[in-house]
């Protein structure tokens, strides 16, 4: 036999000896639970779409029908208009030059108003 096929079979006993380890070491039980996420029917039915452009001009539609619902010209407005909306999502849309720091200024304005917000796709 020569030296490299010794030196595989070295290696192929060590993984298999620490394999056989593993199993008689892990805990392979099934009594681990896991909190799983509520359904669809615990989620809001009202959906709004917040864009706002560089200038922080806001625009609250309703989906799926895109009826404009607010208006509003600073984030104090927004909050105004996310009040408006209790048990909603509304689904963040930064247009054209927005910075980061103005999406994370409108998330910051959804936390405090306890809505549920997330960035749209």
């Amino acid at each position: 036999m020569t030296t490299s096929y010794a030196t595989l079979l070295r290696i192929i006993d060590l993984g298999l000896l620490l394999l056989m380890t593993f199993f008689a070491v892990a805990d392979l039980g099934e009594d681990l639970e896991v909190a799983l996420p509520a359904g669809r029917a615990s989620e809001p039915t009202n959906v709004y779409a917040i864009s706002f452009d560089r200038a922080m001009r806001f625009s609250v539609r309703h989906l799926p029908g895109d009826e404009v619902t607010c208006r509003a010209q600073s984030l104090s407005g927004l909050a105004g208009c996310l009040g408006r909306a209790p048990q909603a999502r509304f689904l963040i849309n930064a247009m054209g030059r927005s910075t980061v720091q103005q999406l994370v200024d409108v998330l910051d304005v959804c936390k405090a108003e306890g809505a549920t917000c997330s960035i749209a796709p």
